[in-house]
């Protein structure tokens, strides 16, 4: 808590100081006569009338009571993305497989040996958890990780082998350290069941979007409010709760068998496709380019209404 107090500071500061930022604006002043109306104008002294358009809603976000009206929420904001069929046909026929936990902590967090071995751990309790499940929906489940290793190569197995030796050799579990598809077209495929993040807004929002149940790590800063907010809205469970930047194998272990197969698998599940059908019932890209064409027009109607005396 005391570094992520230092880490706000921080950035307030860097934006009140930024010399950079001042250049920039004297600059464009000069050569331009314009303002500059950046995010630090916006949040701190926003210009008359602007119009702040958000990836978010009101139901993925914690309980408001009012929403200034110069804030408009377009909802998650995820662009259309190839089908993993055109873009990797054979990690779709993998797919294809069966049921699928997908394991994908962004680009920028780096795994350490000791995590590596702690999620290894903890898939091998997931996939035991559901060998022995009486239900046979998750009896073929499989796991697309997707990672990149701080002080150790992805592709040396031998990190893995104590716990997932079998499951790499016959091709249950999947170890790759970077996809051709979009996340968002991966979280798509139907055979997804859960997806394991870092908490970060794209994540949580394509997540959202895909229906899919989700389970959060978070990394730094935003990402522990994105971990707070899945279970806020019951989508999901933050599965380093106890620990924070910490990870144990029995935390991560009980998170996936909670949201696979737990006595609230069901109610998380049930949740998500409902979160899902609300954003996706106008996409936030959509809602995003009608409120900017409607303001560009009403821009572009202006001046022509005020020559020619006419209201409206």
């Amino acid at each position: 808590m005391p570094l992520n107090a230092w880490y706000v500071l921080l950035a307030i500061t860097l934006a009140i100081f930024d010399t950079q930022r001042f250049k920039m604006e004297q600059y464009v002043k000069a050569e331009t006569g314009a303002d500059i109306a950046g995010l630090y104008q916006i949040a701190v002294d926003p210009p008359p009338g602007v119009k702040l358009l958000v990836a978010n809603l009101r139901e993925l976000d914690y309980p408001l009571k009012t929403i200034p009206s110069h804030i408009v929420p377009c909802g998650p904001m995820v662009l259309p993305a190839p089908p993993v069929a055109e873009t990797d046909p054979e990690l779709a026929q993998w797919l294809d497989r069966g049921p699928t936990l997908y394991i994908n902590l962004g680009t920028l967090v780096k795994t350490s040996l000791e995590g590596a071995e702690t999620t290894s751990a903890a898939i091998r309790h997931a996939l035991d958890a559901v060998a022995q499940d009486p239900e046979e929906s998750l009896k073929r489940l499989q796991v697309l990780w997707k990672l990149e290793g701080l002080d150790f190569d992805p592709k040396d197995t031998s990190v893995f082998q104590a716990s997932l030796g079998d499951e790499l050799a016959n091709g249950t579990v999947r170890l790759v350290d970077w996809l051709k598809p979009q996340p968002s077209a991966v979280l798509a495929h139907p055979n997804i069941v859960a997806f394991v993040n870092h908490g970060g807004a794209n994540s949580f929002l394509e997540g959202v979007v895909a229906a899919k149940p989700q389970v959060v790590l978070p990394a730094w800063m935003d990402c522990f409010d994105f971990a707070n907010r899945v279970e806020l809205l019951g989508n999901g469970l933050w599965a380093n709760k106890r620990t924070r930047f910490g990870l144990e194998v029995e935390d991560l272990a009980a998170a996936l068998v909670e949201v696979l197969l737990g006595p609230r698998a069901r109610a998380i599940r049930a949740k998500a496709e409902e979160l899902a059908a609300i954003c996706n019932k106008i996409p936030g890209r959509i809602l995003a380019a009608k409120t900017i064409l409607a303001e560009t027009e009403v821009q572009a109607v202006r001046p022509r209404d005020v020559q020619e005396g006419t209201k409206g």
